[in-house]
């Protein structure tokens, strides 16, 4: 008996093949932003290289975050000079990083063990006119310019090791609602100077300051909702009505107790919430009540 062959079509609808699909470029820009954000700059930069709508969210990726493990690839004995290959390779960096990107910089944060004091002097400008809203600067003793205090936009400041002049007359940081200074060479002066001129300014941070044990610090802000102290001063007097939390770690030789002072330094905190007040200073206020204050 001869055998037959039957060839049956398959019932199975033919599936059209997807063209210019790709799961990575479809992603939302908000989730691409996150990525962007997570990755070190380098990281990043190659991220053009997926699709155009990678490009188009590097170019337009709101925060930059720069470090020297991100930026410096080969290191050498003289790391530390103004010129060195280090410095060479950083600026590098930050230019491209800054002559890619578009738009507003909503977050710059830079930490480096170099001297950058050069190029900070260039980015700054750059980030006063690209209305950046929050800056975070790490560099041993880089002197703060200028055009800094004539920023419009800034939010959010938080300096490390820096040194800061502050100019007699500000003309800008009306909308700065943050100021975190940790380790910097400012004098109280500027200091007293810089909260008065902040309109908008809710909560301070003063950190790691050594200043003249025998002198005075004087806060002045109706503004001003939080206050973070950890330094070396005689007396802190705090003229905030509106402020809701302190959290005061004072050191001083007990010597310079005066009589009343504790009384004058916390007057004008009528809405206070929270006092938080270390060891040292609560024996200094005791020796205060001893002496009959």
């Amino acid at each position: 008996m001869p055998y037959s062959l039957v060839l049956r079509r398959s019932r199975r609808k033919k599936v059209a093949p997807v063209i210019g699909g790709d799961p990575l470029s479809d992603l939302p820009e908000l989730i691409k932003e996150n990525i962007l954000i997570r990755l070190p700059v380098k990281e990043a930069v190659r991220t053009c290289l997926l699709s155009r709508s990678w490009k188009e969210a590097w170019i337009a990726m709101p925060e930059i975050v720069l470090r020297d493990e991100h930026c410096v690839s080969v290191w050498t004995d003289h790391w530390k000079g103004t010129n060195s290959l280090e410095v060479r390779q950083f600026k590098k960096v930050g230019d491209k990083v800054l002559a890619c990107t578009k738009g507003a910089i909503m977050k710059f944060d830079i930490a480096s063990g170099l001297d950058l004091s050069k190029p900070m002097d260039k980015w700054i400008p750059i980030l006063v006119r690209r209305k950046i809203e929050h800056l975070v600067i790490e560099l041993d003793w880089y002197e703060i310019p200028s055009a800094f205090f004539s920023c419009h936009s800034l939010k959010h400041v938080s300096l490390h090791k820096c040194h800061v002049v502050v100019p007699n007359s500000i003309n800008g940081l009306e909308k700065l609602e943050t100021l975190d200074l940790n380790c910097c060479e400012i004098s109280m002066k500027d200091i007293e100077r810089w909260v008065v001129s902040c309109p908008s300014l809710r909560n301070l941070t003063l950190d790691s300051f050594v200043l003249n044990p025998d002198s005075n610090l004087k806060i002045q802000s109706c503004s001003l909702r939080i206050i973070r102290f950890w330094g070396c001063v005689r007396k802190l007097k705090l003229e905030t009505p509106n402020l809701e939390t302190a959290c005061i770690t004072k050191f001083g030789p007990s010597n310079n107790v005066q009589r009343g002072s504790f009384v004058e330094e916390f007057k004008f905190l009528h809405g206070l919430e929270r006092l938080e007040m270390n060891h040292a200073y609560m024996r200094v206020i005791l020796l205060q009540y001893a002496l009959g204050t």
